[in-house]
Parts: C-alpha cells; sequence; structure tokens
C-alpha cells in the first residue's frame, strides 16, 4: 500500500513527480486492490477477520487507517469498508486517536 502512496498519489509522503514510477505504482496498486479482494471474500460471512475481534483486525485496520490518511479508500470494497468503519468505531481507537 505504501509502494502505492509512494509513486502513485500526491501526498505527504509521495515521491516527487519526476522521481516516481507509473509502472511501480501500477504493480502496487493492483496489489493493494488483490490485498482488499482477499479481505472482502474473508469478510463474507463474519464480522472480524477470525470471526472475533482480535489482534489481526487491530493490524490489519491500522494499516488502512493510515492509508486512508493519504487519500487511499475501500469505498470499492464495501464489506472492507464496513468492518473498517466497525474497527475505527470501537472505544479503543477513538481514545487512540
Amino acid at each position: 500500500m505504501m509502494q502505492y502512496a509512494y509513486h502513485g498519489l500526491d501526498s505527504p509522503v509521495s515521491c516527487k513527480r519526476e522521481g516516481r514510477s507509473k509502472a511501480c505504482a501500477e504493480c502496487n496498486r493492483s496489489q493493494f486492490i488483490r490485498g482488499l479482494d482477499a479481505l472482502q471474500a474473508r469478510l463474507q460471512d463474519r464480522e472480524h477477520l477470525l470471526g472475533v475481534f482480535s489482534l489481526a483486525d487491530v493490524a490489519v485496520a491500522s494499516w488502512l487507517q493510515v492509508g486512508g490518511m493519504f487519500g487511499i479508500d475501500v469505498d470499492s470494497h464495501p464489506r472492507v469498508a464496513d468492518w473498517l468503519r466497525r474497527c475505527s468505531e470501537r472505544a479503543a481507537c477513538r481514545r487512540a486517536r
């Protein structure tokens, strides 16, 4: 995800335009989408990645929240977006902000 942010987006962590690789951006974006596809499938019949809220949810949701700060959204994957919202709305997550 971060390689996509470096080469494919205009964000505070992006490479300068002249230093960006379009091929790298496209490759990393496709890998990021592939990961979202896997999460979407995983969340087909469960509320959380392992069925109940766990450290796996914290780890993955944290990275997706960082990506959101740089303009990466998950709206094209509705189950992932709903799951990320649920994780973000947890009391501990709100306190950590």
